[in-house]
């Protein structure tokens, strides 16, 4: 299944929250686990929070014009924060969820490179500073 991943905006979020909804749904009842989000709106409050914050990256798989997942990376602290990633369970496994999966961690390893050059220059008393100063 030929998919594009682009970010998130603010018209994905009714969609991205549906399947949200639907992907925890399908998984719990299949299992007979209590819901993570008990009703749609829940999923819709979740995508909501997270495209409009602007310390989360969000992506989405659009097949053709029409979002069929999502995956998001919490960059609020240093230890970034990865998911939900939600696949539209009818169109799982053909390969969307490892594209979703592929596309978020390399801007966490990019985070966590920085991150942990950072430490090693404070570690040894290094002043880190831009290059016009």
């Amino acid at each position: 299944m030929s998919v594009t991943i682009r970010p998130a905006v603010t018209a994905d979020i009714e969609i991205c929250g549906r399947i949200i909804y639907q992907a925890f749904k399908d998984i719990a009842d299949r299992h007979r686990y209590p819901r993570d989000f008990p009703t749609v709106q829940d999923g819709i409050q979740l995508a909501t929070s997270f495209i409009a914050h602007p310390s989360i990256f969000g992506v989405v798989a659009d097949y053709h014009g029409q979002v069929v997942g999502s995956n998001f990376l919490d960059e609020r602290d240093p230890i970034r924060g990865l998911g939900p990633i939600t696949v539209d369970p009818n169109v799982q496994q053909r390969g969307v969820g490892r594209r979703l999966m592929e596309a978020v961690p390399v801007k966490a390893r990019l985070a966590y490179a920085f991150f942990r050059t950072h430490l090693t220059y404070r570690q040894y008393r290094f002043t880190l500073r831009s290059a016009s100063t």
